[in-house]
């Protein structure tokens, strides 16, 4: 009887993530899901009963678990520093890039680069020397996203000779790829920070009068865009109602992130292909549109009812 193990791929470049509890099982749509149930993991926000270590996976891929829910995969910023620069519909039916400028990029890169699941897809795969935020690749460039917290589904499949150890960027080389394959800055208005009104008082207040749900963020105590972030909360989406409704299933494909720094400005960002920068959406504009409605509608509530 032949035992089925990992990628070897997988098993050579991730064993400094060997026993880092950062490692899912998934389904064929790349969510996440319950390692004993196949159902969909709330990973995060109740990361305990899903997040495993590699050697716990390796153990569910011999017992063809794995194959069962339908793949596997790692999540980014999960007790780690990986990141992932993630290329969609890159690679024609010859398994070849279509754009020299990402041919030249991932040659330079000499990092780990996988193939997708689907297999027109890359994913290059780097370690941060410190924090840093996701964005959105040049449209020009490639469609796909620099990603920093996200769970990723991975095949081990090397693209061609690729088969480079997980390289580390240094500050100055993140900036270097970001100005590189990265959105210009005035395609990023959404993301930027914004004075949010009354620096004194807390967002878990202003969500909480307001009735917004909120679930603490792992960002809290990092640093974003050069700040320390001192207040972050995972929320529905502003923008929700733009977001497709095909990952209904998943709850986690309609979180926004909204971040508090230390210089008192906010940012509100959200990974969903409607709210990416070229879109523009002031996501947190109509964050503070929700709440104003909402007070009125309380105001109003209470003069009919009071």
């Amino acid at each position: 009887m032949t035992v089925r193990t990992l990628p070897k791929a997988i098993l050579t470049h991730f064993s400094h993530w060997m026993n880092v509890v950062c490692w899912v099982v998934c389904n064929d749509k790349k969510q996440p899901c319950d390692k004993r149930t196949g159902l969909l993991a709330k990973w995060r926000t109740d990361p305990q009963d899903n997040i495993i270590t590699l050697t716990e996976l390796e153990i569910l891929y011999e017992l063809e678990v794995v194959d069962r829910w339908g793949g596997f995969g790692i999540i980014l910023g999960q007790d780690n520093l990986l990141c992932c620069v993630d290329f969609d519909h890159i690679l024609d039916d010859d398994g070849n890039i279509t754009n020299p400028e990402v041919a030249a990029f991932i040659d330079d890169a000499k990092t780990f680069v996988e193939k997708s699941s689907g297999g027109h897809g890359l994913h290059a795969f780097f370690l941060l020397e410190s924090p840093h935020e996701e964005y959105s690749l040049r449209k020009s460039f490639c469609d796909g996203k620099f990603y920093v917290d996200r769970f990723i589904k991975m095949t081990g499949n090397i693209y061609k000779e690729y088969d480079y150890p997980v390289r580390t960027i240094r500050e100055h080389g993140f900036n270097i790829i970001k100005t590189r394959i990265g959105e210009p800055e005035a395609a990023r208005e959404n993301l930027k920070t914004v004075y949010t009104g009354d620096n004194t008082e807390t967002w878990e207040s202003i969500l909480g009068r307001a009735g917004i749900q909120m679930v603490q963020s792992n960002y809290s105590g990092k640093v974003r865009r050069g700040k320390l972030v001192i207040e972050s909360w995972r929320i529905e989406c502003p923008n929700r109602a733009a977001h497709r409704t095909d990952r209904q299933g998943d709850p986690s494909a309609h979180l926004a992130v909204l971040n508090k720094y230390n210089d008192g400005s906010t940012s509100v960002s959200c990974s969903h292909n409607s709210c990416s920068p070229h879109s523009h959406p002031n996501l947190l504009q109509k964050l503070w549109d929700k709440i104003r409605a909402r007070a009125r509608k309380n105001k109003l509530l209470a003069s009919v009812w009071g």
